[in-house]
């Protein structure tokens, strides 16, 4: 059982991108990215559980490119629709290449993880591909509009991670960072009106047997904001 402790910790995330064309159906945005972390304590050994009261600053960087497009759309006519008289069906593929890495040697400096931005970071490189297909409506997001608006009602997104690490599986392991293979992912948004938000993921093996869900409902009233999440 771990026993934990008391820790204080502090981020910094600062990110820059850029846009390189203006083509409304084809992106091209390269970004940079750097995260440093202070804890004022580490984990303990691994039979103890506890936190020492040892300092940890790790530094770690990610760059790469986005590639969103070519996109396609179509527009279908609803006119005797009280919901929305006009929808707009968008299929956009995006292509995002990335690499992580820390500038730190020292890899099993026991950091205290408290989610999976806490993971040990090694040299690494992916590249994500995926295709979403998005619904888009007219709508009034409020009674009291005089004009309809475009309101993106629903989303799903299908994908496939890419691992081009140049570790192997066994340098992973020794450095305390085993390799876990989860390539497919699947999210799915439905926002029917402004006061109700869905959403779920769900990421899946090479095998595609389902390795983690998670499900999200956010409900906005007048007087306040109610929400919820399942994984």
């Amino acid at each position: 059982t771990r026993t934990g402790g008391a820790y204080s910790r502090l981020d910094a995330f600062p990110e820059m991108s850029v846009q390189l064309t203006q083509i409304p159906w084809l992106t091209f945005q390269p970004f940079f990215r750097w995260r440093t972390t202070y804890w004022d304590s580490r984990e303990g050994p691994r039979d103890d559980f506890s936190f020492l009261p040892e300092s940890v600053v790790r530094h770690f960087y990610e760059t790469g490119v986005e590639i969103v497009g070519p996109s396609v759309f179509k527009i279908f006519e609803t006119p005797g629709s009280e919901y929305s008289p006009r929808y707009k069906h968008v299929i956009q593929p995006r292509i995002v290449y990335r690499r992580v890495r820390q500038l730190e040697s020292d890899f099993l400096n026991r950091i205290i993880e408290f989610d999976e931005v806490d993971s040990r970071v090694i040299d690494r490189q992916d590249l994500i591909a995926e295709v979403t297909t998005r619904f888009f409506a007219k709508r009034y997001l409020n009674p009291r509009d005089d004009q309809r608006q475009v309101w993106h009602v629903f989303e799903v997104t299908l994908g496939r991670s890419f691992d081009l690490d140049p570790l192997d599986d066994e340098t992973l392991e020794a450095l305390g960072a085993p390799r876990v293979q989860i390539p497919w992912f699947v999210r799915t948004i439905v926002q029917p009106t402004s006061r109700l938000y869905l959403q779920s993921n769900v990421n899946f093996t090479p095998s595609l047997k389902p390795a983690n869900v998670s499900l999200s409902t956010r409900v906005n009233h007048d007087h306040g904001l109610f929400n919820v999440t399942w994984f």
